[in-house]
């Protein structure tokens, strides 16, 4: 079945439909038709089955329908023009400010730190406290 539009960008071409979903639509069409409410994991095992043992030249017919959908696909994506929030680089995540506090260091190493730098600073007076890390 052809993949729903990417949220917010209604003008996308839907997806192309492959053979399967095209005889999978047929296949609960026929189900309604004949009245039986058949849970949809039933309906796809029976499908798959079915799938399974057909042979080719049954395929056949769902192949030419996927490949006139996917021609359509083609030519709705050579005239789709992708807006600014649909590229690829763009990211959900807000960037890291780099002036953000860090993490608080563990209390032992904080512990340790702390007396480190202050003999350090008795023998070294320039050192500033980046200059211990």
């Amino acid at each position: 079945m052809p993949r729903a539009a990417a949220a917010g960008h209604a003008d996308k071409p839907k997806g192309r439909t492959t053979a399967y979903a095209f005889f999978m639509k047929l296949m609960s069409e026929e189900q309604r038709k004949k009245n039986q409410s058949v849970a949809f994991t039933e309906l796809t095992k029976m499908c798959s089955e079915r799938w399974k043992n057909m042979s080719e030249s049954e395929k056949h017919k769902f192949q030419v329908m996927a490949n006139e959908d996917k021609v359509r696909y083609d030519n709705e994506m050579m005239g789709y023009v992708p807006g600014p929030t649909d590229t690829k680089t763009s990211s959900k995540r807000k960037k890291k400010d780099p002036n953000a506090p860090k993490r608080a260091m563990y209390r032992i190493l904080d512990d340790w730190l702390n007396g480190y730098k202050g003999s350090l600073s008795l023998r070294q007076p320039a050192f500033k406290d980046d200059d211990y890390l």
